[in-house]
């Protein structure tokens, strides 16, 4: 008798199958990752700690139980036959004190009756209302993630700074796809909400189901540059930057280089800087002046060190002026 509208509809954003079982993940050569592995390895170095693989399991769930409780329960307007409008509770009411001085209510007035018990289903609704609110909660930032990681991926495809490969579902040779093959509006329900996606194979002359994978090492270069969602910069504000500050920033919080307890040394930052340059500034001419000028920039001043390298300098200064 109590409304249950907050149940409202939903659907896995990936098939179940793929969402839940590591094990029918597509499989190929070691060199090379399935788009759920893959997720899963960009997923983990954008969000650090707020990535759980189980943000697979996410879902299309578009309505939040509490608006749909809610609506639920407006006035509904009914047609009296005399341009009145009833109000359908469908929550639980509790019962009116009685008042004797009141007029006897006519028959068409008297409320609906309530059951003794209608707090308790009062309470458990609410409880139950409570829960499918928070699920719906936690869903949203999995899909958040899920999507905002998926997307990262499809871009740079789109780019053509990542190659992705497609495995006909019947087994075989991995093929490269081109990168117009991701100028799609929904590349996600595309390529893998099914698990797997129809392409036109030049080889075979015709269509064939396909499971999609990325190089290993290729991913986890370029995921090299990704922050751990610990800046308070947006990404318009990064993208208005100088792409060699934005290397610099990139790499300081992929890295750690956040705080002054960071111990790397600069020979550590400069070899970072060089394995992630191709993939961040891929039309640039890298030189060892440019690699020093980021690394400095992403380490915090050693005060007590420049303090002593200035003593050092008056120390030479007066020195030289001694000896004229």
């Amino acid at each position: 008798m109590y409304s249950t509208a907050f149940q409202t509809a939903r659907k896995p954003l990936i098939a179940p199958k793929f969402a839940l079982d590591r094990a029918s993940w597509p499989k190929a050569d070691s060199g090379k990752a399935s788009i759920f592995e893959t997720l899963c390895v960009v997923g983990s170095a954008g969000f650090g700690a707020a990535w759980s693989d189980d943000d697979l399991q996410a879902q299309d769930w578009p309505v939040q139980p509490t608006e749909a409780y809610e609506e639920s329960q407006r006035p509904a307007p009914i047609n009296s036959g005399g341009g009145g409008y009833r109000i359908l509770t469908k929550a639980p009411v509790l019962p009116q004190r009685h008042n004797r001085f009141q007029q006897q209510d006519s028959p068409t007035q008297r409320p609906e009756k309530v059951p003794p018990n209608a707090h308790v289903w009062a309470y458990r609704l609410r409880a139950q209302l409570n829960a499918e609110q928070a699920a719906w909660d936690k869903n949203k930032l999995a899909r958040d993630r899920l999507m905002e990681t998926f997307e990262w991926l499809a871009q740079r495809c789109r780019d053509g700074r990542i190659t992705a490969y497609a495995r006909v579902v019947a087994g075989g040779p991995l093929y490269p796809l081109r990168e117009s093959e991701w100028n799609l509006e929904n590349a996600f329900a595309h390529f893998i909400s099914g698990g797997s996606f129809e392409r036109f194979f030049p080889e075979f002359k015709g269509r064939r189901s396909a499971y999609l994978f990325f190089d290993r090492a290729q991913i986890e270069s370029a995921v090299a540059v990704l922050g751990k969602k610990t800046t308070t910069v947006s990404s318009s504000d990064l993208s208005s930057l100088s792409p060699l500050l934005q290397l610099a920033v990139k790499l300081a919080l992929a890295k750690g280089y956040t705080s002054k307890e960071a111990t790397d040394t600069q020979a550590v930052r400069e070899a970072e800087i060089r394995a992630a340059w191709t993939d961040a500034l891929p039309d640039v001419t890298i030189t060892q002046k440019m690699i020093e000028a980021i690394s400095k920039v992403m380490s915090f001043p050693d005060a007590k060190a420049i303090q002593q390298g200035l003593s050092k300098a008056k120390i030479r200064k007066s020195a030289g002026t001694v000896e004229r």
